[in-house]
């Protein structure tokens, strides 16, 4: 089944017109595992190119921009697939806020990587 826009784009049809349900189905299931594991791989990626980021800079405070463009350098992009890059790896960091990093806005504001924090103090 080919790469498809809509619905109807994506329907696959007996001789007669009708929609054959099953195979249309069966080949929506494929391209869906196959977005999955494209997705997946594109996670671990980003997130080894957002951590390398925060290694070499531990426990430092980020603009948004500088990390999307320092993870940038260690994913290899190309002028054509920047924007896509950087959208992908600002999505990867806004998506982990609050989990595996803390995103502050404003003055002093910036992405830091959880487990870089200092401990609380007693």
């Amino acid at each position: 089944m080919e790469k498809c826009e809509g619905l109807a784009g994506c329907a696959v049809r007996f001789t007669d017109g009708t929609i054959d349900i099953d195979a249309t189905m069966e080949g929506l299931e494929s391209q869906l595992q196959d977005l999955s594991e494209a997705e997946a791989t594109a996670g671990v990626r980003i997130g080894a190119a957002v951590n390398a980021v925060f290694d070499q800079h531990k426990g430092k405070v980020l603009t948004m921009p500088s990390l999307v463009n320092a993870a940038l350098g260690h994913l290899s992009v190309t002028p054509e697939t920047f924007a896509a890059e950087s959208a992908a790896v600002a999505e990867y960091v806004r998506q982990r806020n609050g989990g595996e990093f803390k995103i502050a806005k404003g003055k002093g504001g910036g992405v830091s990587r959880v487990c870089d924090a200092p401990p609380p103090k007693a």
